[in-house]
């Protein structure tokens, strides 16, 4: 996904995106936007154990200037 195609009515819908090196699926709760970058927010249908430590959520996001991030991974399952 592109920052250009990132907005709030992406909320909601279910992902596919880059969490701890593999992609993951997910729902996403919040989308962000700063003068710089955005970032997409998610939960994730299955929790993940990373370290002894349980994660149950995840954002990816990218620079508008140049797309550098991990948001380039995330795609829309439904």
């Amino acid at each position: 996904m592109k920052t250009t195609e990132v907005n709030a009515s992406l909320v909601g819908r279910k992902c596919l995106g880059m969490a701890f090196g593999e992609l993951v699926k997910g729902t996403i709760t919040n989308v962000e936007e700063t003068e710089y970058s955005k970032t997409v927010y998610f939960i994730l249908d299955t929790p993940i154990n990373w370290g002894g430590d349980i994660y149950t959520k995840s954002s990816n996001w990218a620079r508008k200037a140049d797309e550098f991030g991990s948001l380039h991974h995330l795609v829309l399952t439904d």
